[in-house]
């Protein structure tokens, strides 16, 4: 008897130790996904801060002096929120408090760079796992215009992080009707309005996640609904009250997006070329030399990449009742018309297009599978080799970038104006 107790109880040793190294060999999905999560934004920044201001000689443009003028008028920091691009100027002031150079004049853009990356591997992972969404997430991070804006010490990289923020909230409404989710639209909707033309990026978001929202909003009780409309009007009310005290016709054609001057027919005229060359300077030849933001003809996605991005354009396509899908397009389209009146700026389409590329390799990977359903050896090698590819143009654009716009004549000549 008391020898099969000591065999009993050394079988449950055993199954106790076996129990916790298959916890700590195996960690659960969640934890993968979070662990994965961490080294993106990582990677993200170690290649966004890499020589941020040696790559300039520590020489900024007159665009990003322009910037530095508006910090000063913006302070101290709780008058930003009183201005459109509010929200970036509250985080300039937290980085240029570290030191007066170049190098924190654009943290506040890199920093809102790796948001903008980290997001699209979240947006992506929920579609089609962590694997495309690594993927997606490098394609995201070293597309040349991802790169640029995310490097530069103006607000633009404002305006991507806002779209994919807007649709990460869509998602996360869609799973979870909860008070964060709640929250969290609230919170980006009234951000949004800071951003020139937002304000149609926030109503279609609204309206995209209507059914969620009210669905919410009834399963959270009466104080939580006091606080976020109390919140919500106090985000609101600086912006606001700049637009209705210090009125002028200008501020409020910025305000909604609407960036051209002339009679009707220059107008029509101008919206148009805006609106054809936004694909072209994208994605097949840049047109505008003379923008720092690019490097010769080359367009801001590399070819490889834009390939990817229209085969999940097509699978976007073959499943446009999956509301997903059809929300993604319709934020593409809604910038691509607000980039034809000049105020937002093409490069802000680039983490949709990302995302877009993320389903196309899901797609190819699909049809791998389909012609190598039984050959292991063949299956292993499809994500294998896309993935192999990802890395090599990824490292191509980013030396493309460190090497070939840091010597360009027209980055030299931008980028001369001392900062002090």
């Amino acid at each position: 008897m008391k020898q099969n107790m000591q065999v009993a109880g050394k079988l449950d040793q055993l199954k106790i130790n076996s129990y916790k190294k298959a916890k700590t060999v195996s960690l659960p999905r969640l934890e993968v996904e979070t662990t994965w999560g961490i080294l993106v934004a990582c990677t993200s920044t170690l290649a966004l801060i890499w020589r941020l201001s040696a790559i300039t000689l520590g020489k900024v443009s007159a665009s990003e002096l322009a910037t530095k003028h508006q910090l000063y008028i913006n302070s101290p920091w709780w008058k930003s929120f009183a201005n459109i691009y509010g929200p970036y100027y509250f985080l300039l002031h937290l980085t240029y408090a570290i030191s007066s150079n170049a190098w924190s004049l654009r943290l506040a853009s890199v920093l809102l760079g790796v948001v903008t990356v980290t997001l699209v591997y979240w947006i992506v992972n929920q579609f089609h796992g962590y694997k495309i969404g690594l993927l997606a997430a490098g394609v995201a991070l070293f597309s040349f215009g991802q790169l640029a804006i995310s490097r530069n010490g103006t607000p633009l990289s404002v305006q991507p992080l806002m779209l994919v923020a807007l649709l990460s909230a869509i998602i996360y409404l869609s799973r979870r009707t909860d008070i964060i989710g709640f929250s969290l639209m609230l919170v980006l909707a009234m951000l949004g309005l800071y951003i020139p033309g937002g304000i149609w990026l926030s109503l279609t978001a609204l309206a995209l996640s209507w059914p969620d929202l009210k669905e919410s909003f009834t399963g959270i009780n009466v104080r939580s609904r006091i606080i976020a409309g109390v919140g919500g009007i106090i985000l609101m009310a600086p912006l606001l009250f700049r637009l209705v005290v210090h009125y002028s016709q200008s501020q409020i054609y910025i305000w909604l997006g609407y960036g051209l001057k002339g009679n009707a027919l220059h107008v029509i005229h101008s919206f148009g070329n805006n609106i054809l060359s936004t694909p072209l300077d994208l994605f097949l030849r840049n047109m505008n030399l003379n923008s720092n933001l690019s490097l010769g003809h080359l367009p801001a996605m590399p070819f490889a990449f834009t390939i990817l991005s229209l085969l999940g354009l097509f699978s976007y396509a073959t499943r446009f009742k999956n509301w997903r899908f059809r929300a993604i397009i319709l934020l593409m389209v809604i910038c691509w018309a607000m980039s034809g009146f000049n105020l937002i700026n093409p490069l802000a389409l680039l983490p949709l297009f990302a995302i877009s590329a993320g389903t196309g390799m899901a797609y190819m990977l699909k049809q791998w599978y389909v012609v190598f359903p039984r050959n292991k050896i063949a299956k292993n090698f499809g994500p294998i080799l896309m993935s192999l590819v990802i890395i090599f143009i990824s490292f191509y654009s980013f030396r493309s970038y460190i090497v070939a716009w840091a010597n360009n004549p027209i980055t030299k000549t931008t980028y001369s104006k001392k900062l002090n």
